[in-house]
């Protein structure tokens, strides 16, 4: 990091506090635009060199193997897989869900209602 202090020194004040202010919003999981990214790499390109991978490997890839001591996988055993007994309890659940009446009693006339309830990525994801 000593080696950078001199560049950074060079740098006017404006494009110094757009990069504090980019790389700030990194840290706490922000998103930045393509055009951002750029200017990042243009202010320190030794610090955000190109990459075709970050080297770490996907679960469904993984396997048997361990990450953070976790196996990879989807599912138990490494497998990306569902087991049998996985699907035939999600169908089964399934099952059990039945349109109700205003009272909650099974009703061909009743309704099934789905609702999503949590903070503004729930909305996103949902």
């Amino acid at each position: 990091m000593l080696a950078i202090v001199p560049a950074f020194a060079q740098i006017d004040d404006a494009t110094r506090r757009r990069y504090d202010d980019l790389v700030a919003k990194q840290h706490v999981g922000g998103r930045i635009q393509p055009e951002d990214r750029q200017f990042m790499m243009k202010v320190f390109p030794q610090l955000h060199p190109a990459r075709e991978s970050t080297g770490m490997t996907p679960l469904t890839d993984l396997g048997t193997g361990i990450y953070k001591g976790e196996q990879g996988g989807l599912y138990p055993g490494g497998v990306n897989e569902m087991p049998a007994a996985h699907r035939n309890a999600g169908l089964a659940q399934a099952r059990r869900i039945v349109p109700l009446d205003a009272e909650g009693r099974p009703s061909p006339d009743g309704k099934i209602a789905l609702m999503s309830l949590g903070m503004s990525n729930t909305t996103m994801e949902f």
